[in-house]
């Protein structure tokens, strides 16, 4: 728009010039004599301004021309977003927007691609905004909601999924974020509602099972959460997390080889999933093989050294096997990571108790009583050797 009112002002200044100067060299007058140019060209400025107001705020109509412009750049940004390249979509739908404001696919494009590159806040705003030129426009409330969501602005995110479900009863998909964003509010029944929905609207859904199947977990109702999880696997063979949380409420279950047999397999769905190998040690380890044990522990920590469960557990696992100095490294790598564990802490106080070195003992004792509170499991064990140790 102002490309179109600068080629005026050109247009008008070079007329101005030419009557001051051949006009003038010809014996006529300007009628003003004491024309300011500069005061003009603000005073076209602001002209200018308020006219770009006013084309924004469509309050002029499009041309034919215009409207064809932002097409074009409408087509290019979506090229680019299907691609990946957010960055150069963004700039083309910010164009296509620009051309003609109430092009609605380049705006809710526009947040979709903010949503895409995590800028959460700006694509609610720009759903928002999208909203209020087009109620209609069902797909920005569900956008809006995910934007909410994973702003963990949960309350947001369940009025803008129930606004999307109720323009639409039989979405898809809307349900389970619905019922995510109940369970982040601690409303793990109406969570439940909500999958049921999704499930009912989505009955192939494998994710809608597992998600369940987590929301029974969570509630320790292990079998039901199992059933789903079997569901999930059944409708995708390759889902390693069911896998695992099957081998999880397996686990809580006692029931040591059906635990064993899930965390293998989500092992093998996934041969890089750190988390496990490091619960196929720990079945190990509670089954007495110390030696498979190790190997599935040493596998979880290759792959994260950050996992200080597994540290853990290949500690208590080279205890079992006397090797205290090997435990010692690991439950010490533990405080790199959580530098309060009352097990970590405990179990290098034993180590060293049981090398006989009776000044590390006592340090080590002492900085589990530092962290250890007075109801805790080994406190009154640590105060006694302590004194033991010091006698």
């Amino acid at each position: 728009m102002k490309k179109f009112f600068a080629i005026i002002l050109v247009v008008v200044v070079a007329y101005v010039l030419s009557y001051y100067t051949v006009g003038k060299a010809n014996g006529y007058k300007l009628v003003n004599t004491e024309f300011d140019m500069d005061k003009y060209l603000n005073n076209f400025d602001d002209f200018v301004e308020k006219m770009d107001e006013a084309f924004l705020e469509d309050k002029i109509d499009f041309n034919e021309s215009d409207t064809a412009i932002s097409l074009s750049y409408f087509e290019d940004g979506l090229q680019k977003f299907n691609q990946g390249s957010y960055d150069d979509a963004l700039i083309n739908f910010n164009d296509a927007i620009y051309y003609n404001s109430n092009n609605f696919d380049a705006k809710f494009y526009k947040g979709k691609t903010e949503y895409q590159k995590a800028d959460y806040f700006t694509a609610i705003t720009t759903f928002d905004d999208l909203i209020n030129k087009n109620q209609d426009y069902d797909s920005a409330y569900y956008y809006k909601g995910l934007s909410n969501y994973s702003s963990e602005s949960y309350d947001e995110a369940v009025n803008s999924f129930y606004v999307f479900i109720d323009k639409q009863p039989d979405a898809k998909v809307a349900y389970l974020y619905l019922s995510k964003a109940y369970f982040y509010q601690n409303k793990l029944p109406i969570a439940l509602e909500a999958c049921n929905s999704e499930i009912k609207n989505n009955p192939e859904y494998y994710h809608a099972y597992f998600w369940r199947a987590y929301l029974y977990i969570s509630n320790e109702q292990f079998n039901m959460g199992i059933a789903d999880n079997k569901k999930a696997l059944e409708l995708n063979p390759k889902d390693q997390y069911a896998a695992y949380n099957n081998g999880f409420a397996y686990n809580r279950l006692d029931n040591l080889d059906s635990a064993l047999y899930f965390y293998v397999l989500s092992s093998q769905i996934n041969s890089n999933y750190a988390e496990a190998y490091g619960a196929v040690g720990e079945i190990y380890l509670k089954k007495g093989d110390n030696g498979k044990a190790i190997d599935n522990l040493t596998k979880c920590i290759e792959l994260d050294g950050t996992n200080y469960f597994a540290l853990i557990n290949r500690g208590k696992t080279y205890m079992n096997l006397i090797k205290y100095n090997e435990a010692i490294l690991d439950f010490q790598a533990v405080y790199l990571y959580m530098e309060n564990n009352h097990q970590a802490l405990y179990n290098e106080a034993v180590c060293w108790d049981k090398l006989n070195n009776k000044e590390n003992a006592i340090t080590a004792y002492e900085n589990y009583l530092y962290y250890a509170e007075e109801g805790d499991e080994y406190f009154n064990t640590s105060n006694k050797r302590i004194e033991e140790l010091k006698k």
